[in-house]
């Protein structure tokens, strides 16, 4: 574990997540520090999304069929051959990962960097753009912002961005 994994696990142990979610968050973490890197998204934004939308339980599966850590619909994660993944292996954490933050960056960039609507449109889709709507987005700053405040108050400095 490198030294920036183990104290965004520390930072997570501190927040109020049961033994079960700190030992998940925890273990994942080295994914999604590399993925979050390779996107130049922040690890805490990937770890605020992963809370709100699964509370770190790689076999959620919602009532509209989203599956896994960061609730992915199957049929909305083609591959560029235009491979879909299925919910199975939607719930497999590393791919998850790796797919959740790929169409998080999407959505950044086509919203322009625009942080709330890049939010809302990975929660709800291209809807977004024309109805946009808050209560998922307060929930994911809410989580964000007690992560960076732990970051603070374990003697780390904060600098948003993943790379």
């Amino acid at each position: 574990m490198s030294g920036t994994t183990f104290f965004l696990c520390m930072v997570v142990v501190q927040m109020d997540y049961t033994y079960d979610q700190a030992k998940t968050a925890c273990d994942l973490m080295p994914i999604i520090e590399q993925e979050s890197y390779n996107n130049n998204i922040d690890p805490g934004l990937v770890v605020s999304i992963i809370h709100v939308e699964s509370a770190w339980r790689p076999n959620a599966v919602s009532a509209r069929g989203a599956c896994g850590l960061m609730q992915l619909v199957p049929t909305s994660h083609r591959t560029p051959s235009g491979k879909v993944y299925s919910c199975r292996q939607l719930k497999d954490p590393a791919l998850n990962i790796r797919l959740g933050v790929e169409h998080l960056k999407k959505w950044i960039d086509l919203a322009n960097g625009e942080m709330p609507l890049a939010l809302c449109v990975y929660h709800r889709g291209p809807k977004c753009f024309e109805d946009p709507s808050y209560h998922y987005i307060e929930k994911v700053v809410s989580v964000y912002g007690r992560f960076i405040s732990e970051v603070v108050a374990l003697g780390g400095s904060y600098e948003e961005g993943g790379g």
